[in-house]
């Protein structure tokens, strides 16, 4: 197979994790964006990604698609100052935000997934677990095509791209134009904690 960061000099894969696999952000100005990437519709979704921090006490997102204030339509996915995750969805008709209870900045690989069943509920998972309550987000089922286009950041707020930048490591960004199962986020979580150790 040849070479590359993730296999020796002979092309078998190596077993030592590298820190070259993931993005490696900080909050001096490191972050992603796709013009194009995100979910922006009326059906079900889901979110995923694998992160790492130690960073403690501050607001941090990871996956943002959206804009603020009036006319925003936007999802996001975030640490906030308490070091918990939330998430968030917002259709310029009902803002819903729901949090877990984890302590989410301990240096740890940690596993999220967010579900939006845009009929019933939002839920988030951690390292295939439920995380807090199921919360009701069928208020918000209209269109998430922002008024004002924003990319899809990894890494920083899409509103200004320019606010709650995080520091550490995030990894495997998946989005899904679909409620992912219970099942199927811990096959997820399954097939990617070997790699994140």
């Amino acid at each position: 197979a040849g070479a590359d960061a993730t296999r020796d000099s002979q092309g078998f894969l190596m077993n030592r994790q590298r820190l070259t696999n993931s993005l490696n952000l900080s909050d001096a100005g490191g972050y992603c964006d796709s013009p194009t990437g995100g979910f922006a519709g009326t059906s079900d979704f889901s979110i995923e990604c694998w992160f790492k921090t130690s960073e403690t006490g501050a607001n941090k997102w990871l996956l943002s698609k959206g804009e603020g204030g009036s006319g925003g339509k936007r999802y996001q996915l975030y640490i906030d100052s308490s070091n918990h995750i939330q998430a968030e969805i917002d259709d310029d008709t009902a803002l819903t935000t729901w949090a877990g209870s984890t302590n989410v900045c301990d240096g740890n690989w940690k596993h999220v997934v967010v579900t939006y069943d845009r009929n019933g509920n939002g839920q988030i998972y951690l390292n295939s677990a439920t995380e807090g309550a199921a919360t009701d987000i069928s208020g918000s089922d209209g269109t998430l095509d922002p008024t004002a286009h924003r990319d899809f950041c990894i890494g920083i707020q899409s509103d200004t791209e320019s606010q709650y930048q995080f520091n550490g490591q995030i990894d495997d960004v998946k989005f899904y134009t679909k409620k992912l199962e219970a099942a199927e986020v811990k096959r997820n979580y399954n097939a990617g904690k070997r790699s994140h150790r």
